[in-house]
């Protein structure tokens, strides 16, 4: 056990050579266990593999093992787990390649990836030419502001094709050659020649015209050359203007008082000497000052470019003119010439669309003849003379509705739209609309006469509105049940005197105990009124919106379901009040226009029409609805009197029941019944 003690102290880099004498000598040849495992270190580097309990993390390489330096190479050269920790470098996104990236896309990695940079600062990452570094251009448009080549925050500066410009302060296109600057368009007052030798006079610059006046006008270092005629040295200036092509008199002008129209182009008459500039003697006409060689010849009858012919083609001035071959003033707009004046047979206008035929021209009436007549290029029909109004028929009764109007030779219709030559419909999406339609009682102006529902409301009985009624006696009279339906067709003319006004009921007197139910027009409220009671003293109403206007029908409705009381005028629910008790049955009548005679407080009896009364056994109206009129009968009907027979005392029950009503009145000594109103038979 010594020598094993010893083993263990042995150092690491003599572990392996030993491995087998030490063992050898350590084995305890009483003891059959194997030796435990031992450390290994691979690479020398120190550290055991972690295989073998150590900490290396690659026992295959010396430069991975804990406490290494982190290298940028993707393995975890320390051993702490982490790759390429804090040794990443930062690249940016080059997208145009040059090198430099931008800072708005950056990635980290070892090594750059495809498409970044190392070095970022790129102002212009689509452009290959603009990255720090590159070379300033002038790159402007027309000699505008360009780029920042060089991304350094300047546009232009330093460019490597700079131009020289010259300051000109005389406005005559040379410059001072001490005014110069480099840029890569000429600032305002300068130019691009220089040599300008007096930039004060603009009659001075290189080129310009050598005058007699002791200045070097032509800046080519002499003064007044060509001015010496007699060969003494000395410039020949004289004060009167000679024939001769020369400024003699060194005022700018030559040969003034011979060139009369001051062109600068002297008459064939003006006796000039042989070497005389070219201008002498050239002058066509010396009265005109636009008339010499080399004048824009012009549309005004002179031959201004001496060329011997007047108002040519290419003067300026002239006009279009389009050759007319149908001679209806209007030309051909393939056949154009220019000229000052109209040539035969040209016009000048180009419009027309057919040079062949005469009557085919903007100014000619369209017609319906499958010829763009007027040559606007629209449909004939849109402007034909002799066109057809169509209008759509959108619901197919053969009246169209006249907003939809259009102008077509032919019929228009397609699958999709109908068209029609009537267009009197006012109401297009009705077929039951249209002029001569039959009147119906809607609401609607059914015959487009402008008037709605009229003829409808044409015969009926009027009340005084003091003492008339029509009775079904209570012998006939139906019995009153708790779900029922009162309704009639009623006008009335006006506020009333009483309080009440009743349209069709039967009720006595509370205070006697025989009230019932009714169906009235309160004129003091001017609205209509649903009554009901249970035991004919207690009474629970309901009542309509105030509003009604005298002179106009309304249909009225008054219905218990059992649950509830509804009032309804002209199908619309004016007001709802709970009730669930029965309804009275008083044994008495049935009126209508008038309240029964016992009825203490008065008769208050209605003024006013009343063209239909139903009393039904249900309670025909749950919702909103639409009256009809005539009232129907079916089975739940039990009196239906139409009060249209226009004669007679006995007005006949339309229902199965017979129990027709009777003219009459509350008064002894008054004989005038509700009246019968026809106003068509």
């Amino acid at each position: 056990m010594l020598c094993c003690m010893w083993f263990r102290q042995l150092k690491p880099l003599f572990v392996l050579g030993a491995v087998a004498i030490v063992a050898a000598a350590c084995h305890d040849s009483n003891d059959d266990q194997l030796p435990a495992p031992t450390a290994t270190d691979h690479d020398g580097d120190g550290f055991a593999s972690t295989a073998s309990g150590g900490t290396d993390c690659d026992d295959t390489d010396e430069t991975t093992h804990p406490g290494a330096e982190e290298a940028c190479d993707g393995h975890d050269n320390d051993c702490d787990g982490s790759i390429d920790e804090e040794v990443l470098n930062t690249y940016f996104a080059d997208s145009d390649g040059d090198g430099f990236g931008s800072s708005s896309t950056t990635t980290s990695a070892c090594v750059a990836p495809e498409g970044y940079a190392g070095t970022d600062g790129d102002c212009d990452d689509d452009d290959p030419l603009v990255h720090p570094g590159a070379v300033e251009q002038c790159d402007g448009p027309n000699g505008s502001s360009g780029i920042d080549n060089d991304c350094d925050g300047e546009i232009d500066e330093d460019a490597v094709d700079f131009e020289t410009f010259y300051l000109d302060t005389d406005g005559d296109g040379f410059g001072n050659d001490e005014g110069l600057l480099q840029a890569c368009s000429a600032p305002r007052g300068y130019c691009t020649n220089g040599g300008d030798c007096d930039d004060g006079d603009p009659t001075t610059y290189p080129g310009a015209l050598e005058v007699c006046d002791d200045a070097d006008n032509d800046c080519d270092g002499a003064t007044d050359e060509g001015w010496d005629f007699d060969g003494d040295s000395v410039p020949d200036c004289v004060s009167e203007e000679r024939c001769d092509g020369v400024d003699n008199t060194v005022d700018g002008i030559v040969d003034e008082g011979f060139d009369a129209d001051g062109d600068g182009y002297t008459p064939e008459s003006c006796d000039c000497r042989e070497d005389a500039v070219p201008t002498c003697g050239l002058d066509c006409d010396d009265a005109h000052a636009d008339a010499h060689p080399g004048a824009q010849e012009t549309c005004d009858g002179i031959d201004n470019d001496c060329d011997g012919q007047i108002d040519e083609a290419d003067a300026a001035g002239t006009s279009r003119w389009f050759e007319d071959k149908d001679g209806d003033g209007y030309g051909d707009a393939s056949s154009e010439v220019l000229a000052c004046a109209r040539p035969d047979g040209y016009s000048p206008s180009s419009l027309d669309c057919d040079d062949q035929d005469p009557a085919v021209n903007p100014a000619a009436e369209e017609v319906c003849d499958g010829i763009d007549n007027d040559c606007d290029g629209r449909d004939e029909g849109e402007d034909a003379l002799d066109a057809t109004t169509w209008y759509p028929d959108a619901d197919q009764d053969t009246f169209g509705d006249p907003a939809g109007a259009i102008q077509a030779c032919d019929d228009p219709s397609s699958s999709e739209v109908t068209y029609v030559v009537i267009g009197s419909d006012c109401d297009d999406q009705h077929p039951e609309t249209y002029p001569g339609a039959e009147e119906q009682l809607d609401g609607a102006d059914n015959d487009c006469d402008g008037v709605a529902d009229e003829g409808i409301f044409s015969r009926w009985l009027s009340f005084d509105g003091v003492d008339d009624f029509v009775q079904v006696p209570p012998e006939s009279a139906p019995e009153i049940g708790r779900i029922l339906t009162l309704e009639a067709w009623v006008r009335v003319n006006g506020p009333a005197d009483q309080w009440h006004a009743s349209i069709l009921n039967k009720w006595g007197d509370t205070t006697q105990g025989t009230a019932g139910v009714s169906l009235e027009f309160l004129a003091g409220a001017n609205t209509f009124a649903f009554f009901v009671s249970s035991d004919g003293t207690a009474v629970s109403q309901v009542a309509g919106k105030v509003g009604v206007e005298p002179d106009t029908w309304y249909h009225v409705a008054g219905v218990a379901d059992g649950n509830h009381l509804r009032l309804y005028v002209d199908g619309e629910l004016q007001g709802e009040v709970p009730y669930g008790g029965p309804i009275h049955d008083n044994g008495l009548g049935i009126l209508v226009g008038g309240l029964h005679p016992d009825w203490t407080a008065g008769s208050y009896t209605l003024d006013g029409d009343v063209l239909e009364v139903r009393i039904s056994g249900d309670a025909r109206y749950d919702q909103s609805f639409t009256p009809t009129l005539p009232l129907d009968v079916d089975g739940s009907t039990v009196l239906l009197l139409r009060l249209d027979e226009c004669t007679g005392q006995v007005v006949d029950d339309s229902s199965p029941y017979d129990r027709d009503g009777y003219l009459g009145t509350l008064l002894e000594d008054d004989a005038q019944d509700p009246a019968w109103n026809c106003e068509a038979e």
